[in-house]
Parts: structure tokens; sequence; C-alpha cells
């Protein structure tokens, strides 16, 4: 069972990430592979989707073979992304780092 604790900061941790992409993609104003109103570094869903990986792997004792699945499971939409041309590898990549390095910097040190 879980605590309130542990399901606020996962909701919370998403606002706020989704907070500090929406600055980042101000800041670096990078347009998408198409034409697009829209800036696509960091990409939001990479970040998100790492962030939700990295936050249940370093809070849970998950199997292996969950955490496999759970990793390849979030590189599907990623890559969706990529094959539709909405963005780059390196806007997928820099959400992805970013979802990891916030995930990992909330559970360890909030």
């Amino acid at each position: 069972m879980y605590s309130d604790k542990y399901v606020l900061k996962l909701f919370l941790g998403l606002i706020f990430l989704q907070i500090l992409v929406k600055f980042l993609k101000k800041l670096f104003k990078e347009s998408r592979p198409i034409k697009s109103n829209t800036y696509g570094l960091p990409s939001t869903k990479a970040a998100t989707l790492v962030f939700i990986a990295t936050y249940l792997i370093l809070t849970n004792k998950l199997r292996d073979s969950t955490v496999v699945i759970l990793l390849t499971t979030l590189l599907v939409p990623i890559f969706m992304k990529y094959y539709s041309k909405e963005h780059s590898l390196k806007q997928l990549f820099i959400g992805g780092l970013v979802g990891l390095l916030f995930g990992y910097i909330l559970v360890k040190f909030i």
C-alpha cells in the first residue's frame, strides 16, 4: 500500500516537471523537425515518461523483469515521436535526461 506522501510526491513532481519543461522550451526555443507553433526542446513526453519510470524504479523494489518491461514500454511512445518527426533524437534525449535527473533529485533529496 502506498502512502499519501508517495502519491503526492509523484503528482506534484509531475506538475513541477511540466513547469520546468515549459520554461526550458522558452529558454532554448528550438524548433521541431516538422513545422509547428511550439518548440521541441526538451520533449515533454520523453521527460514525463522517463520521470515516471525513474520515480517508480527508485521508490519500489521491482523485479528486473518488471524494470525491463517498464523501460521497453516507455521507449515505444518516445520512438513514435521521432518516427512521426515531432521531435529530433536530441530533443527526445534531452527530454529523457531532464526527466531522469528531476526524478532522481526528487526521490533522493526532496
